[in-house]
C-alpha cells in the first residue's frame, strides 16, 4: 500500500501510482490543469484496464528493407 507521485516544477502532478496490498496498482496520469487525463490498471507488469483509447497492448515494429 502507497503512492508514488511524479510531479511538474509548478507542484502540479504529472502522474500518480498507488499501490494495494494485492500488488496491484492504478496509474493516473494528470495534464497542466491537474485533471486526470488517463487510467490505467496493473497486475504486476500486465495491464488489467485502461480508460486510454486504442491502448497498445502489444507493440509492433516495421522495419524497412535494407537500401541498396
Amino acid at each position: 500500500m502507497g503512492e508514488e507521485r511524479y510531479l511538474r516544477a509548478d507542484g502540479t502532478r504529472v502522474w500518480v501510482k498507488t499501490y494495494a496490498k494485492d500488488g496491484s496498482w492504478t496509474w493516473d496520469s494528470f495534464d497542466h490543469a491537474d485533471k486526470r487525463v488517463a487510467e490505467s490498471k496493473w497486475q504486476g507488469k500486465k495491464m488489467v484496464s485502461s480508460d486510454v483509447p486504442d491502448a497498445p497492448l502489444k507493440k509492433t515494429i516495421k522495419m524497412a528493407p535494407d537500401a541498396e
